[in-house]
């Protein structure tokens, strides 16, 4: 595995140190960068967490048979043809 070596602003390091801390996602700092760096160049998907969420939300309710018709959504959104 190749290293590289990366200066940043103390404040930048404290704010890593506090996700790592905080998000349990983490083990250490390198695997913070590692996984900004995987999403930066993750050209095909750029989701917010937000969208996400309302992914998942459709996914669970679409499983258990929550599903509503083409002309359902255009009449709650009030879309014309």
């Amino acid at each position: 595995m190749a290293s590289i070596n990366v200066q940043i602003p103390d404040g930048m390091a404290e704010e890593i140190d506090e996700i790592v801390e905080v998000s349990g996602r983490y083990m250490n700092q390198s695997e913070y960068v590692r996984d900004a760096i995987r999403r930066r160049n993750d050209e095909t998907l750029r989701l917010s967490e937000e969208t996400v969420r309302a992914v998942e939300t459709s996914e669970r309710e679409f499983a258990h048979g929550d599903s509503h018709t083409h002309e359902e959504v255009k009449d709650r959104l009030g879309i014309e043809d």
